[in-house]
């Protein structure tokens, strides 16, 4: 990092495939997937701080819950204020 005002984090999730289960019928099987996050913000004076917040970085296409699409590749900006 360039110094102490940055800060710079890349998360990721690992789901493997699972089984959903369904009233009244068989359960239904989920595919496997990864998902990753960005997020860089930096520290500006009196307690705030700009940040950038991607999310969803390669644009996975995935079901969490059967029949809901997640998100895409999507982004945040903005300034917080800490007290």
């Amino acid at each position: 990092m360039p110094d102490a005002h940055w800060q710079i984090r890349l998360t990721g999730r690992i789901t493997g495939e699972r089984l959903e289960p369904r009233f009244m019928d068989s359960p239904l099987q989920l595919e496997a997937f990864q998902v990753a996050d960005l997020y860089i913000g930096y520290a500006l004076k009196g307690g705030l701080r700009l940040f950038f917040d991607l999310r969803n970085v390669t644009n996975q296409r995935y079901f969490e819950v059967a029949g809901f699409n997640a998100r895409g590749r999507n982004f945040m900006t903005g300034l917080s204020y800490s007290f």
